[in-house]
């Protein structure tokens, strides 16, 4: 039972953290991006049926970036950072820039969130994304945007207009669905999203990067072999138990002979037979 218990527990936790994980990459429940998503069909993706919420956001991509003068290349997105979930409260800091000095950092800078392989950001006396100083203060989950940028900078479009140059722009839409929504209703407002936004744009849900991760052949494999040994743990114990009842059915037929002799009945009989074995089986259960 304790391995079966284990076995469970354990595909609970990557079912979970899969989920987790895609949540990160998308942001929401849906993620739209095309080269220009205007304000109508912005509105228009708000007034489907099943959608609770809709986040405008701008990603530049080959956004140059130096960190203490050192150059490179990354993305970098401009969202309302605290209507989108996955990101809600990390720029909320003091803007101290993890370990650099107060006196380092300008009261201009621009407060930002950077991927982990930007870490060393968090440390940098200087820190400039398309030659306008900013300040590391968080570092991104490692799954943000995973799909379409390594290097990544996000910051709240209340401050980071001046981070994303004009050219290699595109507009993105990230939109949470109600919740209570069924798969039905969550495939048909996905549906509705897409046909909406036509086929120029790239649509990208959660659902479907969890059935993607979920579907990899390792994953498949471990999943599986997880499903197996919790059955095969279960049974063995179904079978420890009849195994257990059957070993004292005889001895168990003779002092139910004297009962049954002595006027007990069946219902009080099978009471006996249970407060035998249940016992062994809860206490098994609660510590497996």
């Amino acid at each position: 039972v304790a391995v079966a218990a284990a076995a469970a527990l354990i595909l609970a936790r990557i079912d979970g953290a899969t989920r987790t994980e895609a949540v990160a990459e998308v942001l929401g429940d849906v993620r739209v991006a095309s080269a220009e998503l205007d304000a109508t069909q912005l509105d228009a993706i708000a007034g489907i049926g099943g959608v609770a919420q809709v986040v405008p956001a701008t990603l530049g991509t080959g956004v140059t970036t130096g960190i203490d003068r050192r150059l490179s290349n990354a993305a970098v997105l401009v969202v309302e950072v605290d209507r989108v979930p996955t990101l809600a409260g990390l720029l909320g800091g003091d803007g101290g820039g993890g370990g650099v000095p107060d006196d380092a950092v300008s009261a201009d800078a621009v407060p930002v969130a950077v991927s982990p392989s930007m870490s060393d950001a968090l440390e940098a006396v200087e820190l400039r994304v398309n030659g306008v100083e900013a300040v590391a203060t968080a570092v991104l989950p490692a799954s943000t945007l995973r799909d379409l940028a390594v290097d990544l900078v996000v910051a709240d479009a209340a401050t980071g207009d001046g981070l994303v140059p004009g050219s290699r722009v595109s507009s993105m839409a990230i939109v949470t669905l109600e919740t209570g929504l069924g798969a039905g209703d969550r495939a048909a407002t996905v549906a509705a999203i897409r046909d909406l936004v036509g086929g120029d744009a790239t649509v990208a849900t959660v659902d479907e990067r969890v059935d993607e991760v979920s579907g990899r052949p390792l994953t498949a494999l471990l999943r599986w072999s997880l499903i197996i040994i919790a059955l095969g743990a279960m049974a063995l114990a179904v079978i420890g138990i009849v195994a257990a009842a059957a070993a004292g059915a005889v001895a168990r037929a003779g002092a139910f002979g004297i009962l049954r002799v002595l006027g007990a009945r069946r219902r009080e009989l099978a009471a006996l037979t249970a407060w035998e074995l249940l016992p062994a089986a809860i206490v098994s259960v609660l510590a497996g």
